[in-house]
């Protein structure tokens, strides 16, 4: 299974989505448990059910969520490789200004991996490399694992501030059997710049996570072991339904797609063939546009079925980009 659904750690969620479809795969963020969750000596809920179905878990620090705090920092339009060097330096002034603020949040999540040890199977490092700098992230590592938090079990995550030799060292070291490199809208999703990781990443039977990238198609040209997003949520916000055909919507005029997608002005050919898919999944039309949960779930339900199972490409080489 190559999809991990991230999921916010609610009760709505627990209730009204994981209590009816249940993903292999989990990732939650630190960031979102309730306040009173992390005071609590207990173990959260969401990480209880998650234990009892057996899923494998995910833990991120969501401290790329808390930079997003302070405003005007990074260029929306650009990648942060592609920024100017001193815009990079400017960055890294500013948000160090807040490098207690920052240093906290490290120590509560440290705190909170070392409380419910047993019930992740994995936690991404805090990677505060493009804005609070290399060497902070490498503090924050250290921090964790000198709490006692097996070395294994943490995934790092290379960014590009970071260089080619820095992720050939982390596949070569031996004590990381899980990396993961940064995805979104870096690098386009270029797969020759992620095939290139990759290869190091097979040389050396380590396995590779992506991170906000659960594309078809490059699942299909990138031999990496697992990605993780929260695309299936769109059918709560915008009201689109994901089908083996392609998208279609159920929302009001203006809002999610164009009406050119809408279920009610496409052809009845492909009506026919979405209404198949649909009652093969245990949904029917009127459920997917009256209730917005359904379009989650069946949403969740696609991911799982056709993306966390597209059949791993062939590693492939790669000579250029770095």
């Amino acid at each position: 299974m190559r999809y991990v659904a991230a999921m916010l750690p609610s009760d709505w969620y627990i209730d009204n989505i994981l209590a009816y479809v249940h993903p292999p795969k989990l990732l939650f963020s630190f960031y979102y448990f309730k306040p009173k969750e992390l005071k609590s000596n207990e173990i959260p809920r969401v990480l209880l059910i998650s234990k009892e179905l057996n899923s494998e878990v995910f833990i991120d620090s969501g401290i790329y969520t808390l930079k997003t705090q302070q405003k005007g920092l990074f260029s929306l339009t650009i990648a942060y490789w592609q920024m100017p060097e001193e815009e990079k330096k400017a960055v890294v002034s500013k948000c160090m200004e807040k490098y207690d603020e920052y240093s906290a949040f490290a120590n509560r999540y440290i705190d909170f991996l070392t409380k419910i040890e047993g019930y992740y199977n994995w936690a991404f490092d805090l990677d505060v490399d493009q804005f609070l700098g290399i060497d902070v992230a490498d503090e924050f590592y250290e921090r964790i694992v000198s709490a006692g938090i097996e070395r294994r079990k943490i995934i790092r995550i290379w960014h590009s501030s970071r260089s080619f030799d820095d992720w050939v060292s982390w596949c070569e070291g031996g004590q990381h059997p899980y990396l993961a490199i940064e995805g979104g809208f870096e690098h386009r999703r270029n797969p020759t710049f992620y095939n290139k990781m990759v290869k190091v990443a097979r040389d050396n039977n380590v396995k590779v996570h992506v991170m906000a990238i659960t594309d078809k198609k490059f699942f299909a040209q990138v031999p990496v072991d697992t990605g993780d997003s929260s695309t299936y949520t769109e059918g709560g916000r915008y009201g689109v339904v994901r089908t083996p055909w392609g998208l279609v919507s159920f929302g009001k005029a203006g809002k999610g797609l164009s009406l050119t997608r809408h279920y009610d002005t496409i052809s009845e050919h492909r009506k026919e063939a979405m209404d198949a898919y649909f009652a093969k999944m245990g949904y029917d039309v009127e459920q997917l546009r009256e209730e917005y949960k359904e379009r989650i779930k069946i949403n969740l339900e696609y991911f799982i079925k056709y993306i966390g199972t597209i059949p791993m490409p062939e590693v492939r080489d790669v000579y250029s980009l770095f």
